[in-house]
């Protein structure tokens, strides 16, 4: 459920956040139920919002954790942040307003779990519709948070990740490229590389495991769609990974590079073979050290 500052209510009956105190919230819990059973409606205006009677009885316990009260104002006067973390705007990621905001304030776990919390859902719809503009600062901003517990919202990124690469890796053996240029444009795109290079620690293998399926991937399709092929390879170049992926992935690239040098616009029947001995042999050497 998205954060929803419980100071609309005080802002709409002009009550002073400052003079808020255990005494003046009891007051103003029965005010506001008293307007409640006024009206006679299912719900009533605040401020310009709509609230339901239990909505109301939920908001008026927020207030009542005075020691989280500084903060649900710092947000509040904030009002382009505050709009945003209420609705966050899909298409538009106010970067410097968060860096701004959180800039030599002292962190404490609200911030996590209130500001973190639509961040963790701007990045997850990122994830979900394969549109990575912005996930790489919305992971910098993320990760100097401080939260209660974030694992949960980690493993659930890392699940969306392994999703991408499970799906990628079914495309490598039964590949329809000119469908899959359309559903996996996003991994030839800087933004993919980006998002990749900003994950925090512990998602180095998911990492690792995308670069593998992404070489294998680009060994059965580059023959026949060289710039797509080389696309990929070259976001690969700009991704970490482990030295040996590194090794074989500059290297397809140099042989990329002389294809498209040479000007044909598919590989060559030696170039084709030897990405695939170069494939073959790293990967080899790969498995012989794990074992």
């Amino acid at each position: 459920m998205s954060y929803l500052s419980p100071l609309h209510i005080l802002e709409s009956i002009d009550i002073n956040p400052d003079e808020l105190n255990a005494e003046g919230i009891i007051r103003l819990r029965k005010k506001l139920l008293a307007d409640f059973n006024l009206s006679g409606e299912v719900t009533i205006d605040i401020g310009g919002k709509k609230y339901s009677k239990d909505e109301i009885l939920k908001t008026i316990d927020k207030l009542k954790d005075l020691e989280n009260l500084d903060s649900h104002l710092r947000i509040f006067q904030n009002k382009t942040l505050l709009n945003w973390i209420e609705s966050p705007n899909p298409t538009h990621f106010f970067k410097y307003d968060f860096i701004n905001f959180l800039k030599g304030k002292e962190q404490d776990p609200f911030y996590g779990d209130t500001v973190g919390l639509a961040l963790f859902d701007f990045l997850f719809k990122k994830v979900k519709s394969r549109k990575f503009k912005d996930s790489s600062d919305v992971l910098v901003i993320i990760t100097s948070l401080t939260y209660t517990d974030i694992s949960p919202y980690y493993d659930k990124l890392y699940n969306e990740i392994h999703f991408i690469v499970e799906d990628l890796s079914t495309r490598a053996h039964a590949s329809n490229v000119p469908m899959d240029k359309v559903n996996f444009r996003f991994i030839a795109e800087p933004d993919w590389a980006d998002f990749l290079n900003y994950l925090p620690d512990g998602f180095e293998e998911i990492r690792n495991e995308y670069c593998r399926t992404a070489i294998n991937y680009i060994s059965v399709i580059h023959k026949s769609f060289a710039q797509f092929a080389y696309e990929i390879n070259y976001m690969l170049t700009q991704t970490e990974c482990d030295y040996e992926l590194k090794v074989l992935i500059e290297n397809n690239q140099k042989i990329l590079d002389s294809n498209a040098s040479a000007g044909g616009g598919e590989t060559s029947s030696w170039g084709y073979i030897k990405i695939i001995l170069w494939v073959g042999f790293i990967l080899f050497r790969m498995i012989a050290c794990a074992t």
